[in-house]
């Protein structure tokens, strides 16, 4: 599917290229969070603005060349047919739009639709001119444990309300989590009462509970941070503000151990006093930070509790085997080109629970899901690199 914008058009073609984000409408050459430096620079430089999906990738079976996500469909979801698309997207729209046979085209993305702006530009610089490749892993890798070491770095840039303050609250606190998960029983139930878990003894299936430490127990929008937005701990310097401010234990949540053995919902049963920022007067224990953490996540929820099958990654499988699940797609590229698996790995930076996400995890899902085992997914990441060059791209 195509968006057009054509008001004052007399300079050059701006293509939005699509990517395994949300799917495009209209919006797109508005306030676009696929593309917004060609958005802001098209008027500018008075150029025709258009905006081209990737398939499998739409919003319905209409808008896909088959019609489920069975494997051998998703055949024909490759970064190199995507490229191709955008070959027959670029002549059908010069045609449609009488666009001069000299205008200039430039390709816009970011991280994977980043990849895809460059690589049209790589293998086809007579088609297209320039490409804007912003934040794009040109290096397809099978671990990424890069991406946590980001997430982490994003806690500590004081440039975006972050801190090295902050960045260890968020490690230590989910230190001492892993520690509890690996304690009694009784431990992880006051975990399930003090994140607000829906069921009593979610956190007792190991994967489940290792899934959850190692994702991160709270949102940390690294990618996607926003300064401008307004709900609770909805950017780093919220989060951080809350978890430094709230450290303090008379601003803590108590959890009720008697009532987290009881019977029954256990969402209920922990009174979570108001915001009352405080100057510590000494380093917080580690429980201080683990319920620091848990005041963060029950913020970002809304007061909703943590259902079970959110964080079970059995859930998450069940899913990817649904053939017409779009959750497929790209799971499925991951393991038949990129990797960038990624993973807590102990000796990371990352800021999360470290060995609790690890690569066998993501090996183990594209064999069950897709019939590809670690050897068939190495093979494919490395010749993803040979295809475009990797750190030193060529045609």
């Amino acid at each position: 599917r195509e968006w057009f914008d054509a008001v004052g058009r007399r300079g050059p073609v701006f293509v939005c290229v699509g990517g395994e984000g949300p799917p495009f409408d209209a919006t797109v050459l508005v306030a676009s969070v696929h593309c917004n430096d060609a958005v802001e620079l098209a008027p500018v430089a008075g150029a025709l603005l258009i905006a081209i999906e990737h398939r499998f990738y739409g919003p319905s079976p209409a808008d896909r060349p088959l019609p489920s996500f069975s494997t051998s469909e998703l055949r024909v979801l490759s970064s190199s047919q995507a490229v191709e698309d955008l070959t027959r997207a670029r002549a059908a729209v010069a045609r449609a739009l009488n666009v001069p046979q000299a205008a200039r085209w430039v390709t816009f993305g970011g991280s994977y639709p980043g990849l895809m702006a460059g690589y049209a530009r790589l293998k086809l610089p007579h088609l297209f001119h320039a490409a804007v490749s912003s934040s794009a892993p040109w290096r397809a890798v099978v671990d990424m444990p890069q991406y946590n070491n980001v997430v982490a770095a994003a806690l500590a840039n004081e440039a975006v309300g972050g801190s090295p303050a902050c960045a260890e609250a968020v490690r230590e606190g989910h230190t001492h989590i892993l520690a509890r998960l690996n304690s009694a029983t009784a431990s992880r139930r006051d975990l399930e009462v003090e994140f607000n878990f829906c069921s009593k003894g979610a956190l007792e299936d190991r994967p489940t509970a290792l899934a959850w430490a190692g994702d991160g127990v709270i949102s940390v929008p690294a990618q996607s941070n926003d300064p401008s937005c307004t709900d609770p701990a909805c950017d780093i310097r919220a989060v951080c503000g809350m978890l430094l401010g709230t450290a303090h234990p008379l601003a803590a949540p108590t959890p009720s151990r008697k009532h987290a053995r009881d019977d029954g919902p256990i969402h209920d049963s922990v009174a979570m006093p108001p915001l009352q920022p405080q100057l510590p007067l000494r380093a917080p224990t580690p429980d201080e930070r683990v319920r620091a953490l848990a005041r963060v996540s029950r913020a970002q929820r809304g007061g909703e509790c943590i259902a079970t099958e959110a964080v079970d990654p059995e859930a998450a499988m069940a899913e990817l085997l649904n053939t017409s699940s779009s959750t497929r797609a790209w799971p499925y590229q991951t393991c038949a080109e990129f990797g960038f698996f990624q993973t807590c790995e102990v000796g990371s930076a990352c800021p999360f629970a470290r060995g609790a996400v690890r690569l066998e995890e993501s090996f183990r899902m594209c064999e069950r899901a897709f019939g590809m085992n670690r050897s068939h997914v190495e093979a494919h990441v490395a010749a993803t690199n040979a295809r475009y060059g990797g750190v030193a791209p060529g045609a």
